[in-house]
């Protein structure tokens, strides 16, 4: 687990967030009609925690269903707006520095990182950012070799292929909704870094399960990075992902 303070801009950002919606949180269970927008305000604060900027564009249209979402609503809040304006002058997201020096030093060791993201505007921005590791890139918006068109300029199995076998390519940029059950990276890939999580457990445990399985050689090990942005709703995450999965190997007797 790699924990870094937020800037100081972001995390201006994220606390002005937190103060504007800290009463959404204090619902009565049986209130069902709040859920929906708790979700989304979930979502404003897993943007924040990673990169501000994502809040002023809402998502992206290639994210799933599950990830739809408006842009932030300024609503005349002047601070905030202030602050979302000055970000990309004055800071670089640290998890987006954290990446690059983690991908530069598997390049320089002959290594490939497979980086998972559950929001396409943070795969788009990294793979300019990530340009020099020519990235290969798995989201939504990256159709099947079944669906793709005559014109689709490229499919999810290609960048998987390019990922395994180009050796220039050394970083695979995936959204787990999207790069699935059926993908295998184990002999190509031994350490995966997760830019943000949600509280979805099934796909943080699927996704762990493309670049580990039974049978490898005893000397390979699989690392696996957390980026988690300390006092946010990252922590949050990484607590009740870890119950989840505590409890899970309980119920099949499986550490």
């Amino acid at each position: 687990v790699q924990r870094q303070d937020m800037g100081s801009v972001q995390k201006a950002i994220y606390d002005s967030l937190v103060g504007r919606y800290r009463a959404a949180f204090q619902v009565n269970v049986q209130d069902r009609r709040q859920f929906d927008r708790i979700g989304r305000i979930a979502m404003y604060l897993l943007e924040a925690a990673t990169n501000p900027m994502l809040l002023v564009a809402g998502s992206d249209s290639d994210d799933v269903p599950a990830f739809q979402h408006p842009p932030l609503d300024i609503r005349g809040d002047e601070r905030l707006l202030e602050l979302l304006e000055r970000y990309s002058l004055y800071e670089m997201p640290w998890k987006y520095v954290a990446i690059e020096a983690i991908v530069r030093g598997a390049q320089l060791a002959g290594e490939k990182v497979l980086i998972w993201s559950n929001f396409v505007r943070n795969i788009r921005l990294l793979a300019r950012h990530l340009a020099a590791f020519s990235p290969a890139i798995v989201h939504g918006g990256i159709p099947s070799i079944d669906a793709a068109s005559s014109s689709a300029a490229t499919t999810r199995e290609a960048e998987l292929d390019r990922f395994r076998n180009d050796p220039h390519c050394t970083v695979l940029l995936a959204n787990p909704a999207a790069c699935g059950e059926g993908v295998s990276l184990h002999h190509w890939c031994h350490h995966a870094v997760y830019l943000e999580r949600t509280f979805n457990a099934g796909h943080f445990l699927q996704s762990q399960d493309r670049i580990h399985r039974i049978g490898l050689n005893p000397d390979v090990i699989t690392r696996y990075t957390l980026l988690l942005s300390r006092r946010s709703i990252d922590e949050s995450v990484d607590g009740r992902l870890r119950s989840k999965g505590d409890a899970l190997s309980v119920l099949m007797d499986d550490p």
